[in-house]
């Protein structure tokens, strides 16, 4: 309840030595552990004691494997069999990200619809009542019932950061930008606000046709970025949401500057390779963007190629190659890929929209 991992993860394997029929402490331990391998290792030890586990806890087990695999569908399933045993209870908001997941934002809502976030004894989880309320509703275009969502969740959390980026997300899709701006302002007094939602506000603006306004909003988060960066504060995440920001403003070649100082600290990391890519590819460079799809083909990620075959799909539709990045689009999603809000509003598919085929990978299932 303190989200302090490391304890959690160490006093579970605790109870587990002093008790080994206690398999729920293994699962537990599983979830906690700071390490794919060690992730792994635990759920496989579960699996093997996995009679001695209640129903409840059998469907715990099936959802951590089916998370570490990937399996979103058989992961949504254990979801479904948690709620249905504690009817109303955080399971819902669980089934309901998870259903968004996979695409599925109707079924989404009517999960969060079973969960009541008033009483106070729940005011540590019920944030995510409302935040998954609004991520469903932008999903299915209701971006003025996504705004009374986000505000609702506001006025009981003012300061958290993810409904604050919700109330923004919506006006922009509403084209909003004067308010979006006055938000923006705002968010930087908030303690803990990512930079991130400046970007995200661009990238919505952009996709919703309000292409000037998102040029405003990313040259502006630049030059703030640019001044955040002094020494305390020269970390990767502030670096790499400044490229982003240049990326938007179409400033190529400094975006490319700064992911490139970035990826001499992190050179398998998939989101700055496919940045690089990218704005190599927008510079003309060919050459280059192949090489660094190259390079996200040959890295090994612990959770499988899921993003790597997205961060190359990225690339190619900037070099013009629209079958090539469907392909590997697709071959994303198959590989577990969550849905969610990110397909809609990534420029760089821009070149897609109008495909049928990115249509029917984009709207709604359920």
């Amino acid at each position: 309840d303190r989200r302090d991992a490391a304890a959690s993860f160490h006093h579970h394997l605790a109870a587990y030595a002093l008790d080994t029929t206690l398999v729920r402490a293994v699962v537990a331990a599983a979830y906690m552990a700071p390490s794919r391998q060690g992730k792994d290792s635990l759920a496989q030890l579960a699996m093997e004691r996995r009679h001695l586990l209640t129903r409840r806890g059998q469907l715990d087990l099936d959802l951590l494997t089916a998370n570490l695999a990937g399996d979103r569908e058989a992961a949504l399933e254990a979801i479904r069999g948690l709620a249905r045993m504690e009817p109303g209870g955080f399971s819902s908001l669980l089934e309901a990200r998870f259903a968004m997941g996979l695409n599925l934002p109707g079924e989404g809502m009517k999960a969060t619809e079973r969960y009541d976030p008033n009483p106070d004894w729940r005011r540590g989880e019920a944030d995510r009542y409302w935040l998954y309320r609004a991520e469903a509703l932008h999903m299915l275009d209701r971006y003025e019932d996504e705004l009374a969502e986000a505000r609702t969740g506001r006025e009981r959390y003012p300061t958290h950061t993810g409904l604050l980026r919700e109330e923004i997300r919506a006006l922009a899709a509403l084209g909003r930008a004067d308010e979006v701006s006055e938000l923006l302002l705002e968010g930087r007094s908030l303690p803990g606000i990512r930079e991130s939602e400046a970007v995200v506000a661009g990238m919505e603006l952009r996709a919703h046709g309000y292409p000037d306004a998102a040029r405003r909003v990313f040259n502006q988060t630049a030059d703030w970025l640019r001044g955040s960066l002094v020494e305390g504060r020269r970390n990767g995440r502030v670096r790499l949401d400044l490229a982003r920001a240049l990326y938007g403003a179409e400033r190529w070649s400094e975006a490319l500057e700064v992911a490139m100082g970035l990826l001499v600290e992190e050179p398998g990391d998939p989101e700055i390779l496919g940045l690089v890519g990218c704005a190599a590819a927008r510079m003309g460079d060919t050459l280059q963007a192949e090489t660094f799809m190259g390079h996200l083909s040959s890295v090994n990620r612990p959770e499988g190629p899921r993003e790597l075959h997205y961060q190359m799909a990225t690339i190619a539709a900037v070099l013009g190659r629209p079958d090539e990045a469907m392909r590997l689009l697709n071959q994303a999603y198959s590989e577990g890929l969550r849905h969610g809000l990110q397909l809609h509003m990534e420029m760089n598919f821009e070149s897609l929209r109008e495909r049928e085929d990115f249509i029917a990978l984009v709207t709604p299932k359920g």
